[in-house]
């Protein structure tokens, strides 16, 4: 599975599905953080990104968690 970490920097820094995709493939360092190695293998469906990002936002409960945050 891929780390939310890597994810979470990247969007940061503003990059794209597709270039935080080309840097997963490209680097071994986010490899080995997401815990993967790709070898010659390639991820080719950029649009990845984004079908985790909405299937996590469905069974996450963000504005509880916010508020919670926002309490500390």
């Amino acid at each position: 599975m891929l780390n939310s970490s890597v994810f979470r920097e990247a969007y940061n820094a503003g990059c794209s599905d597709r270039k935080l995709i080309e840097q997963l493939n490209s680097n071994i360092d986010y490899q080995f953080f997401c815990d993967i190695h790709l070898g010659l293998q390639r991820i080719t469906n950029y649009k990845i990104v984004s079908q985790i990002r909405c299937e996590l936002s469905r069974v996450l409960e963000i504005d509880a968690l916010e508020k919670v945050f926002y309490t500390h």
